[in-house]
């Protein structure tokens, strides 16, 4: 992990973290990781959208508040991503790989 995200002080969380990771790399099924904050659920969805070219890494947030969390994060790790908010009435356009959008917006028939 701290090779992709160009980082020597990143390390790992948990056993649980680095289990989901594995899981998630092999992206042989979906994952569902149920961690206590703090526990680096945010890098599962991370590390595989800057290692995957041309798919999509959607990240569904139940709050606005986490979404600009994330942003500010993203923005600090260098990271690229788009925001998905509503009402667009075209496929969404993905310019980068990870995709942060709201649950109230994943919602909507345009989604």
């Amino acid at each position: 992990m701290s090779q992709i995200l160009a980082n020597d002080s990143v390390t790992w969380q948990s056993t649980q973290q680095w289990e989901a990771m594995m899981a998630v790399l092999q992206g042989t099924t979906d994952i569902i990781a149920v961690l206590p904050t703090g526990a680096g659920k945010s890098m599962l969805a991370i590390v595989p959208s800057i290692m995957e070219e041309n798919m999509a890494t959607i990240l569904v947030l139940p709050l606005n508040s986490l979404i600009m969390d994330y942003e500010h994060h993203l923005q600090q790790m260098d990271v690229p991503y788009q925001l998905y908010q509503g009402g667009q009435d075209e496929e969404l356009n993905t310019v980068h790989n990870l995709i942060l959008t709201s649950a109230d917006k994943a919602q909507t028939s345009n989604w």
